[in-house]
């Protein structure tokens, strides 16, 4: 009997220490940290990415300037490592603010430019951009 009584008080133990981790946020940083050195374990034995096309390039960015805005930092990590997106700031926001021709200032992300955009010329045009194209 003592066996179960040791056993549900590891039970509770092991929940309450999930729930607190879970509610402050070390969990899914603790998750994401795994999975990133688990792919660069994986990836330590492949061959290096393919080179990335300028339009990836910029899409990566994109992505990558969002997730590190909205505190994704171990999220962007995995992301760089596994897309083999060269080093933060290879493509600066101003470059590709010019690019997509889109305004906005330094302290967004680009990403948030473009959806902005979208949203402009959906009202102005009444209909989709993206759906116009496809």
């Amino acid at each position: 009997m003592e066996t179960s009584s040791s056993s549900a008080t590891l039970k509770e133990l092991t929940s309450a220490l999930h729930d607190t981790l879970k509610y402050n946020g070390v969990l899914s940083k603790l998750q994401a940290l795994a999975r990133s050195e688990i792919h660069a374990c994986l990836q330590a034995e492949e061959l290096p990415p393919p080179t990335l096309p300028n339009e990836n390039l910029i899409i990566n960015e994109l992505i990558l300037e969002y997730l590190k805005f909205n505190g994704y930092g171990h999220t962007a990590s995995v992301m760089r490592a596994e897309t083999g997106q060269p080093v933060e700031g290879s493509v600066e926001p101003s470059f590709i603010r010019s690019e997509l021709g889109v305004k906005g200032g330094s302290k967004i992300p680009v990403l948030y430019g473009v959806v902005e955009a979208l949203k402009t010329n959906k009202e102005n045009n009444g209909k989709d951009l993206v759906a116009a194209r496809a």
